[in-house]
C-alpha cells in the first residue's frame, strides 16, 4: 500500500492486514487468519438511537446475567449478557473490530435491532459501572479518537456461541460452529 493512501475504515485496515499477515490457522482452513475471516464475512454495524425500552431491556439483561463488565474482557462480558440475560432472545453476538483508536482493536459486542450494544467500552450508556482493566500491556495503549468510532464484525448465532463458550479462542479466530464449510477447505466428493 502506498504511503499516500490513508486507511479510513476498518475494512481498509483489515485488507492491509490480510495482505501482510502470515497464516495462523491450521493448514486446510479456508481463511489464513481471523482478519481474513472477518473481512470476508463481516459488516459494518448499524447505528441509531436506542429507545427507552431497548435501554431498559439491555440493563435488565445485564442484571439477569449478574454482569459487572470488566474492561479487556469484552467477549466474556457480551457472551454473559447474551446467554444468561437475553431472556427474550433479542440480541445477537458479534465479534470483529472497533475503530476509534490509533488502530482498530479486536472486540466483541451485542446488537439489538441492528444497534450496537457495547457492554464493555460503552457500559456507562446502559447504567453499568465497569471494573478497571486487568494489568495487560495492550490495555489503554491505543490512543482514542484518531478514527471515528466504527464497529465491523461477524454476527454469530446464540447456538454457535453456546458451542464455543468452552473455547479459549475468540469465535473469529477459528470460527468453531460457524458454518465449518466456510472456514475449512473444500471437501472431496
Amino acid at each position: 500500500m502506498s504511503a499516500a493512501k490513508k486507511l479510513t475504515t476498518i475494512k481498509d485496515w483489515l485488507a492491509a492486514e490480510v495482505r501482510r499477515a502470515t497464516r495462523t490457522t491450521p493448514d486446510g482452513w479456508r481463511y489464513a487468519n481471523a482478519e481474513a475471516f472477518v473481512l470476508a464475512h463481516g459488516r459494518t454495524a448499524g447505528g441509531g438511537r436506542f429507545t427507552v425500552e431497548e435501554c431498559r431491556y439491555v440493563l435488565e439483561s445485564a442484571r439477569r446475567a449478574k454482569l459487572t463488565p470488566v474492561v479487556g474482557q469484552c467477549w466474556r462480558n457480551s457472551r454473559a449478557v447474551l446467554l444468561r440475560g437475553d431472556s427474550e432472545r433479542r440480541m445477537t453476538y458479534v465479534e470483529g473490530l472497533v475503530g476509534g483508536y490509533d488502530e482498530p482493536i479486536r472486540h466483541g459486542w451485542l446488537e439489538i435491532d441492528g444497534k450496537v450494544v457495547d457492554v464493555t467500552l460503552n457500559a456507562g450508556a446502559f447504567g453499568l459501572a465497569t471494573v478497571p482493566p486487568p494489568s495487560a500491556p495492550w490495555v489503554g495503549s491505543n490512543t482514542p479518537r484518531r478514527w471515528g468510532v466504527e464497529y465491523f464484525g461477524v454476527p454469530f448465532t446464540r447456538e454457535t456461541v453456546e458451542q464455543a463458550i468452552e473455547s479459549a479462542f475468540a469465535l473469529a479466530d477459528y470460527g468453531p460452529g460457524h458454518e465449518p464449510e466456510m472456514l475449512k477447505g473444500e471437501r472431496d466428493g
